[in-house]
């Protein structure tokens, strides 16, 4: 049997949260989520979104978030999708919960996502093509930019 794991996050209990792939009978899934312990993630109904998926984050409620990078190739978009508790998209957050960020460049993606104190959201990542510089996008709890941040919400 084969698997992988790609990231983990973990809740203030320490339980986790594993993305990958697994044909052995390793892990032990937890039912409350999606009924089956996966949930898939579909966000094609949004702005017709393709999206990739990078790095994830458990909130204090046990939900997710899920950063990555939308759109089509050669213009994508800093992505965040936030799942509730059950792994259905948290439609109190962003756009039917998901929040895509132009940061300005054509070939943008988070990289890596932090959960600040007070809710706030971090999004690290980079914006290219050809040479690559790095962005952080700080969004609201509800998943817009949050213009405290450098007066827009981004920096790159």
């Amino acid at each position: 049997m084969f698997g992988g794991c790609g990231r983990i996050a973990f809740d203030p209990d320490r339980d986790a949260s594993v993305d990958g792939l697994s044909c052995a009978d390793v892990y032990c899934l937890d039912p409350s989520l999606g009924g089956d312990g996966i949930v898939s993630v579909d966000v094609g109904g949004v702005d017709n979104l393709n999206f990739g998926y990078r790095a994830l984050a458990v909130l204090p409620d046990d939900g997710l978030v899920i950063a990555g990078q939308g759109g089509s190739p050669g213009a994508t978009d800093l992505v965040a999708v936030q799942l509730t508790e059950a792994g259905s998209r948290d439609a109190s957050f962003g756009v039917g919960g998901v929040a895509s960020v132009d940061a300005g460049g054509t070939d943008e993606r988070a990289i890596s996502v932090a959960l600040a104190p007070d809710g706030r959201i971090l999004l690290a990542g980079a914006t290219g093509p050809t040479t690559l510089a790095g962005v952080i996008a700080r969004l609201r709890p509800d998943g817009q930019l949050d213009p405290t941040f450098d007066g827009d919400g981004t920096l790159s």
